[in-house]
């Protein structure tokens, strides 16, 4: 089960990761000024996500789904297992 929790962490850093500049990109596609918030304001993107649904609903579809391998991997971590056993 380690080695399913390692690559679960790997693959879902990656799409984290790469969800993360797509929505910058969609950011940027929609003006230089929303791309600017997006990447140096804190909130600017839960703001935008508000504002552009549309064009942003698939990059945040998959930063949720990257979250839910992370903790998918950190649930199957030995290191979880210990600290739940006590």
């Amino acid at each position: 089960m380690e080695q399913v929790g390692t690559l679960l962490l790997v693959i879902g850093g990656v799409l984290s990761f790469a969800a993360s500049i797509w929505y910058v990109i969609v950011a940027f596609q929609q003006s230089v000024g929303w791309g600017l918030a997006v990447f140096f304001l804190p909130f600017a993107d839960v703001f935008f996500l508000f504002c552009h649904w549309q064009e942003a609903k698939r990059p945040f579809g998959m930063s949720i789904f990257s979250f839910l391998l992370l903790l998918g991997g950190v649930v199957l971590s030995p290191e979880f297992a210990a600290r739940v056993a006590g």
